[in-house]
């Protein structure tokens, strides 16, 4: 039975964990992969896992596995100088030879990865090429190059956790579950970061936390948000104004619903609590009782 907030919380925050099937399937796949790419193409490194995957931060609900592949540039095939003026024809070229071994391959809308869809896991693999000074050059989507640094950001990620007790990762998950249950609006790399930056000092209770993280997300969605890789580009770019102000104003009335929450909870009121925590969490939160 689930009779405190603090109970449902932990249950909620469980349920974004990858299923057994999604982690086996993960992992067999990015074995396979790393084998396939080791195989058939001059590698700078083995493939290796990315994203909130890599981190530890991958809800359920997003069921993305990032991986990135850096190719050797000046190795005998001198793949730089093939494709260093197009990056839109070595993401096609990567494509034609998984497809020759997975069949059902797709470029990705933003023309940055190659997709792959395994039912319960889809995996995302990012060719690139190492960075003179740190980092990854990748498709950027237009033909050109991006820089990148995914290694970057997993220990950055890592670092703050093991300094807030481990209590960040699972937090970020709990934001990203509300995020997913509305509508998904902010980027889950935008959340993460976000999070990230709210919480610098200790974390209580999930409750407490989320409220608090509520509170504080509008300030930072409303201004320029940069990856704290130093040659990293702008991470809220891809908000427009209206997006933006339509997820301030989400933002701003749930975290009066989570106030409202703790209040009843404080007040012994722990029906009024679950039902301000489910309109919160778009009636994905665990029912009391």
């Amino acid at each position: 039975m689930t009779l405190t907030v603090s109970q449902a919380f932990t249950e909620l925050h469980n349920r974004q964990g990858l299923t057994a099937i999604q982690r086996s399937t993960a992992s067999t796949r990015e074995a396979a992969l790393r084998s396939f790419f080791n195989t058939n193409f001059d590698m700078n490194e083995s493939l290796f896992a990315i994203g909130s995957y890599k981190r530890g931060t991958i809800c359920r609900g997003e069921r993305d596995i990032d991986l990135m592949a850096p190719l050797a540039p000046f190795s005998s095939a001198k793949y730089w100088e093939r494709y260093k003026d197009d990056s839109r024809a070595f993401l096609y070229w990567v494509r034609d030879h998984l497809n020759a071994r997975y069949h059902a391959t797709t470029v990705s809308s933003k023309r940055v990865c190659v997709k792959l869809d395994f039912t319960d896991i889809v995996t995302d693999v990012t060719p690139c090429f190492p960075r003179k000074g740190g980092g990854y050059l990748m498709p950027n989507g237009s033909g050109g190059w991006m820089n990148t640094n995914p290694p970057f950001h997993t220990d950055l990620m890592a670092a703050a956790d093991i300094t807030l007790d481990r209590k960040l990762k699972p937090l970020v998950r709990l934001m990203k579950a509300w995020n997913i249950a509305n509508s998904h609006h902010l980027s889950s790399f935008h959340m993460e970061l976000m999070v990230k930056e709210i919480q610098a000092a200790g974390i209580r209770s999930h409750p407490v936390e989320v409220e608090y993280t509520l509170r504080n997300l509008p300030d930072l969605v409303r201004k320029r948000f940069d990856d704290p890789w130093p040659d990293g580009k702008r991470i809220d770019g891809y908000l427009s104004a209206a997006e933006r102000d339509r997820v301030v104003s989400m933002l701003e009335s749930d975290a009066k619903r989570a106030a409202e929450g703790l209040a009843y909870e404080r007040a012994g009121q722990m029906r009024l609590a679950f039902e301000r925590w489910n309109i919160v969490y778009r009636h994905t939160f665990p029912a009391y009782g």
